[in-house]
């Protein structure tokens, strides 16, 4: 009787295992999972762990992500376009050349995390913890950082014409040779950052703190409130 009941209670937790991680489309969605190339575009994966697993080649277009930790995650290469990131733990996920176009990765963790050369149209970064993230080369065009930390962040070298900076903290950060054009740095924290090359055509620096910013050769015509006799 002890066994039978032994062997039920073993059969139970199996199955509980099993049901904290769901399988789509052969991937098993758990800790250290290996699933490149897999489709998982419109899925809801919210607040899952998928911590060091290997998505590289994926599909989550318009899937749900919300919460969930990719920590140390391989995403090469990934289709993030019109996914849900809110709060999502991407800390040293590797999204070499990944889409985020229209993405929302509002709040979420990106804390050395490897952005470069994606292609992030219209996202939304907003309040993100980007401190030392590596974003260079990449397009981030017409997207919004408002109140986005990117203290000691690299991005330089990437487009980010028309993008929303109010309240962004970019103390520190390496930012050269960018084109800011039209974008809004209203109130921002840019305090040591190096701007060196980059331009800020029309850009917007009203309340934008920059002592002892690098903006050598930096192109400012038509830039409001930036420090035109520096």
């Amino acid at each position: 009787m002890k066994s039978l009941i032994l062997i039920i209670t073993l059969f139970c937790i199996s199955y509980a295992q099993d049901e904290t991680y769901p399988t789509i489309n052969g991937c098993k969605l758990e800790p250290y999972a290996n699933c490149s190339k897999v489709d998982l575009s419109n899925q809801n994966l919210r607040d899952l762990d998928l911590q060091n697993s290997n998505f590289e080649g994926a599909n989550f277009e318009g899937a749900i992500l919300d919460g969930t930790d990719l920590t140390k995650a391989n995403l090469k290469n990934v289709n993030l376009k019109n996914a849900n990131l809110r709060h999502a733990i991407l800390s040293q996920a590797d999204m070499l050349k990944a889409n985020l176009e229209n993405a929302n990765l509002a709040r979420a963790d990106l804390r050395h995390t490897n952005l470069r050369a994606v292609i992030a149209y219209n996202a939304n970064f907003d309040g993100i913890k980007g401190w030392a993230l590596f974003g260079q080369g990449s397009k981030y065009d017409g997207s919004s950082f408002h109140g986005a930390d990117l203290n000691f962040a690299r991005m330089s070298g990437s487009s980010m014409k028309h993008c929303n900076f109010q309240a962004v903290n970019l103390e520190a950060a390496w930012m050269t040779t960018i084109n800011f054009e039209g974008s809004n740095f209203a109130n921002a924290n840019l305090q040591e950052v190096k701007l060196s090359n980059s331009s800020l055509f029309k850009a917007n620096l009203t309340g934008a703190r920059i002592h002892f910013a690098n903006l050598a050769d930096v192109f400012m015509e038509e830039c409001i409130n930036c420090p035109i006799n520096w």
